[in-house]
């Protein structure tokens, strides 16, 4: 296998890759004539204009519905979803045994594994107390928490009604949702048969089911002991357990009285008890003739009743010896020693 080896020094990252963004009184602003954008820099300006407004001049893959504004950005896209692994232009860590196909994720792989939060500029919120580390997540901080929705710009799917803020959620549900099976780019797992259309989602599976507890990546709670190997189990755990009832950002459902704490209820909701049979994309077992509207009911039906002891991932309780393959069953007992 071929493999290009490109690295980044690490002396200079700070340097290099980490910005402070809060603006001051003196920031003379260059606004987008066409939504609420604005930058400090007419260059940035510019590539927003070219990327989110002219949509004439965009390259399109040949491969897959992805489009983009800019060469590079179709070469990065090519590169990361569609060469095959020998022709592959791989940048690797340092520190460890990490490689990335795209530079950027190598950068954030080495911030977010190898750099200490002292000696990270932090990308930091003007309207709340959140940071980051990814001038990325600052982004989608505050489309998602403090732009006015008459203010978004939504990115909606010309195959169906989805829309979201962010344009990269639009593009990871063109993959999952609407990629033909022979033009899916898979990304299989080293451990076991489980393959996965997103990267992320690969990455999910592993941590999860493969890491032990020394090698895994855990959320913890900042007001109880609580860990978890999912960030949105954490945020639904602070939510759930510590949020305030009057500060809740309750999301509530167009159709019935429902509401949900977070958004992936509100979703499970509309597809379950909303949506037409016609427009449902029904999760198929391989095993028997059952199917679900949910995919998180398909992976526990075949968990529970179609994997034998060694492949079945197991609900393990940490006060006592009870384990079982039915999470429900699990919170369930789990309650008794709360």
């Amino acid at each position: 296998m071929k493999e290009n080896r490109q690295s980044v020094t690490f002396p200079s990252l700070n340097d290099t890759y980490n910005f402070d963004f809060k603006p001051t009184d003196e920031t003379s602003w260059h606004y987008c004539a066409q939504c609420s954008y604005k930058a400090k820099l007419k260059g940035t300006l510019k590539c927003h204009i070219m990327t989110k407004h002219n949509l004439k001049n965009r390259y399109a893959c040949e491969k897959c519905p992805f489009k983009c504004a800019w060469k590079f950005k179709l070469r990065i896209h090519i590169n990361r979803f569609h060469l095959d692994e020998q022709d592959v232009e791989w940048h690797t860590c340092e520190k460890c045994p990490f490689k990335a196909k795209a530079k950027s994720d190598l950068v954030n792989h080495v911030k977010r594994r190898h750099l200490n939060d002292e000696n990270v500029k932090w990308y930091k919120c003007n309207e709340c107390p959140y940071k980051t580390k990814y001038n990325y997540y600052l982004k989608k901080h505050v489309i998602g928490k403090h732009l006015d929705q008459e203010k978004i710009n939504w990115h909606e799917c010309e195959k169906c009604p989805y829309k979201t803020k962010y344009e990269s959620d639009l593009k990871n549900h063109m993959v999952s949702r609407h990629l033909d099976e022979e033009n899916v780019k898979w990304y299989q797992c080293d451990y076991c048969p489980y393959k996965a259309k997103l990267n992320n989602n690969l990455k999910r599976h592993i941590n999860y089911l493969h890491f032990d507890e020394t090698e895994a990546k855990w959320y913890k709670c900042n007001e109880c002991p609580y860990k978890t190997k999912y960030k949105v189990a954490l945020k639904s755990h602070a939510v759930t357990k510590h949020l305030d009832e009057k500060k809740i950002n309750w999301h509530q459902c167009e159709k019935c009285p429902y509401k949900s704490k977070n958004v992936a209820g509100l979703k499970s909701h509309m597809i379950f008890r909303h949506l037409d049979a016609e427009n449902v994309k029904w999760y198929h077992c391989d095993y028997c003739p059952y199917k679900a509207k949910l995919k998180i009911n398909i992976k526990r039906h075949i968990n529970y009743l179609h994997l034998d002891e060694t492949e079945a991932k197991w609900y393990k309780c940490e006060h006592c010896p009870y384990k079982t393959k039915n999470p429900s069953t699990f919170y369930t007992h789990r309650r008794k020693h709360i």
